[in-house]
């Protein structure tokens, strides 16, 4: 999935026409919308990156394997719980 801000510049026959050859699911966000959803970056997203990465150090402390999709599955969840809380959320 490729996310676009629907800037004219960026949606091109070319660009559609490479997405679908690639099967790339594009979605492309309503004009000018993309300044009022980018403080869910710092205020969701940021967290989720910090907590991701204490779950993954956790992870390689009690286990020397590295980390594929089935672990990937396994550590998100729980960094998502600890970062999308109510208060997080209504902050953004």
């Amino acid at each position: 999935m490729l996310i676009i801000d629907n800037h004219l510049s960026h949606v091109t026959w070319q660009f559609i026409e490479y997405t679908l050859l690639h099967k790339i699911v594009l979605v492309a966000l309503p004009p000018h919308l993309t300044h009022k959803l980018q403080p869910l970056d710092v205020s969701c997203f940021g967290p989720l990156q910090y907590y991701y990465g204490v779950e993954v150090d956790n992870f390689y402390h009690y286990s020397h394997a590295g980390i594929n999709k089935e672990y990937f599955i396994k550590l998100y969840p729980m960094a998502r719980a600890k970062a999308f809380t109510y208060k997080t959320i209504c902050s953004a």
